[in-house]
C-alpha cells in the first residue's frame, strides 16, 4: 500500500469510528430519557399505590366489592395492576441495564477511536521521518551528481584546452648564425 492509500484507509476507519460513537452517544441519551421517563412513571404509580393504599386495603376492596362478579373483577383488576408493576420494574431495569452495555460500548468505541487516530498520526509523523530522510538522499546524490558534471566539464575543458596548445609539428630547423 502507498502512503496517501494507508492514511485514506485508516481517515475512513476513523470517520466510521467516530460516526459509532455519535450513534451511540445518541442511543445513550435516548436510553437515559427512557429511564427518566420510567422514573417518574414509578414514582407516580408508587405515590397512588400509597395514598389509595395497598395491601390490606386491596384485600378490603375485593371483600367488600359486593356481590361475588365485582369481587372476581376487583381482584382481577388488583392482579393486573400487580403484573402492570412488575413488567414496569422489569422493564425499568432491563433499561438500566441497556444504559450500562450502551456506557461500555461507548467507553470502548472512543478507546478505539483514540487507538486508530494514534497510529493514524504515528504513521504520518513515520512517513514524514522518511520522507526527511529521502529529502536528505535526494539532496545528497543531486549534489555527487552537480560535482561529477563539475568535473567532467573541467575535464573536458583541459582536454579542449589541451588540444589548443598543442600545434601540429612543424620541422625544426637549424638556426643560422650568420
Amino acid at each position: 500500500d502507498t502512503l496517501i492509500q494507508k492514511a485514506n484507509e485508516l481517515e475512513l476507519k476513523l470517520i466510521k469510528t467516530g460516526e459509532a460513537i455519535i450513534q451511540a452517544q445518541a442511543d445513550l441519551e435516548a436510553a437515559e430519557e427512557k429511564k427518566e421517563e420510567q422514573y417518574e412513571a414509578m414514582k407516580k404509580r408508587i405515590k397512588f399505590m400509597y395514598e389509595s393504599g395497598t395491601g390490606s386495603a386491596t384485600v378490603e376492596k375485593v371483600m367488600t366489592s359486593g356481590d361475588m362478579s365485582s369481587m372476581l373483577s376487583q381482584a382481577e383488576y388488583s392482579q393486573k395492576m400487580h403484573e402492570y408493576d412488575r413488567e414496569q420494574l422489569k422493564e425499568y431495569t432491563n433499561t438500566v441495564t441497556e444504559i450500562e452495555n450502551l456506557q461500555k460500548n461507548l467507553e470502548a468505541t472512543e478507546k478505539e477511536y483514540e487507538a486508530e487516530q494514534a497510529t493514524l498520526t504515528e504513521t504520518i509523523n513515520s512517513k514524514k521521518d522518511e520522507i526527511t530522510n529521502l529529502d536528505g538522499m535526494i539532496q545528497e546524490a543531486a549534489r555527487k551528481a552537480e560535482e561529477e558534471r563539475k568535473a567532467e566539464e573541467e575535464r573536458r575543458r583541459r582536454e579542449e584546452e589541451a588540444k589548443n596548445n598543442v600545434t601540429p609539428e612543424q620541422p625544426v630547423t637549424p638556426s643560422n648564425p650568420n
